[in-house]
């Protein structure tokens, strides 16, 4: 399969959000048809007994599909309304382990664009029920959202200037996701969309999507994702102390998903940090560097722990907890930090070795 570059991986993004949202009606205005690439779909259509193979063409409107009837000229189309859509099979194929090889090896860029080459023509019709795009989509969009993020920690200007673009990306991807509501994580979709906006520099938007969501309640799928998103727009707009209440509520209630948990966990030790509780700060850098070791998260919290440690900023003895002592649950956090800093440190130390005895027998 041929390797797009990345910003030729973000445009094809845009372009099938673009068409997936260009069906909405304006007031008084009959719905403009919004044309896309074609695809091939068998659907299963209410009381009919068997699939029906189309050849999907464009929308018009949010609720009205555009086909070319079989043996009819290029152009030439007629309308279906999705409402009467049971299920949607679209004829793509996704090269799965490679992306997932790609992930796995931390190019997490490549693994969505391996993703989206396959889905591609099916990014606007997410909306049909029960269809086999969906869970490609999202995956390629939560890959989008970790490319992002590492970009973001890059020790290069060139590296960190990537990240605005990811996370354009991962909206466009995760918003039109969001459109399948019908899907048990459409709803996180929309959230996650929104903290992606945010982080590309679109507060404002971000905070529309979230006033625009149905706020979850506990064990809804979305509750974390939902808490998450709102917890860094607070602190975007400066609200630190409900920032930290909406990260804490993320990682407390919901399922613990890898993606939202550490996020939320490295958010509530900033918030801990301005507000200069430097105690709670380090134990909750240290639990993400400790669950996340060999992620972007466990790196952060990791850089973060490092820098306490060596400035002595919890030398000073915290405030004693009355329960702990009394059932003789204290610990010295700090001897658990640098044991865990040097755990970190010998298990890469093998690898240098080896490579200054490379040099050195090179130089011999």
């Amino acid at each position: 399969m041929t390797t797009r570059p990345l910003s030729t991986m973000v445009a094809l993004a845009l372009a099938a959000a673009a068409g997936s949202a260009g069906g909405v009606a304006r007031a008084q205005r009959a719905p403009r048809a919004q044309m896309t690439e074609p695809v091939e779909v068998y659907v299963r259509i209410a009381d009919q007994p068997r699939p029906r193979r189309l050849l999907l063409v464009g929308r018009e409107g949010p609720s009205r599909l555009l086909y070319r009837p079989e043996g009819a000229p290029e152009g030439s189309t007629a309308g279906l309304n999705i409402e009467t859509v049971r299920a949607a099979e679209f004829d793509i194929t996704v090269d799965e382990q490679a992306s997932y090889a790609l992930a796995r090896a931390g190019d997490f860029a490549g693994a969505a664009q391996r993703m989206l080459a396959g889905i591609r023509p099916a990014l606007p019709y997410l909306d049909l029920p029960h269809n086999n795009a969906m869970d490609p989509a999202l995956t390629a969009g939560r890959y989008l959202m970790r490319a992002a993020f590492t970009a973001q920690l890059a020790a290069d200007a060139a590296g960190r200037e990537r990240a605005p673009a990811l996370y354009r990306a991962a909206y466009q991807v995760l918003r039109t996701a969001g459109r399948g509501e019908w899907h048990p994580r459409g709803e996180t979709a929309q959230a996650r969309a929104a903290l992606a906006l945010l982080r590309a520099g679109d507060p404002e938007g971000s905070a529309r999507m979230i006033e625009r969501m149905r706020r979850p309640i506990e064990g809804d799928g979305a509750f974390g994702a939902y808490w998450l998103a709102r917890a860094y727009l607070d602190y975007e707009r400066g609200e630190v102390r409900d920032a930290l209440d909406a990260a804490i509520r993320s990682y407390l209630y919901e399922n613990k998903d890898v993606e939202i948990m550490p996020e939320a966990l490295l958010l509530a030790a900033q918030c801990y940090e301005d507000l200069l509780e430097v105690h709670r700060t380090r134990d909750v850098y240290y639990e993400v560097a400790r669950l996340f070791r060999r992620t972007a998260w466990g790196e952060l919290a990791l850089r973060r722990l490092r820098t306490i440690m060596d400035e002595g900023l919890t030398d000073e003895e915290e405030p004693r907890d009355v329960a702990a002592v009394f059932f003789g649950r204290e610990e010295d956090m700090n001897a658990r930090v640098r044991e865990l800093i040097e755990d970190v440190d010998a298990a890469r130390r093998p690898a240098e070795d080896e490579d200054e005895d490379e040099d050195e027998g090179d130089d011999r």
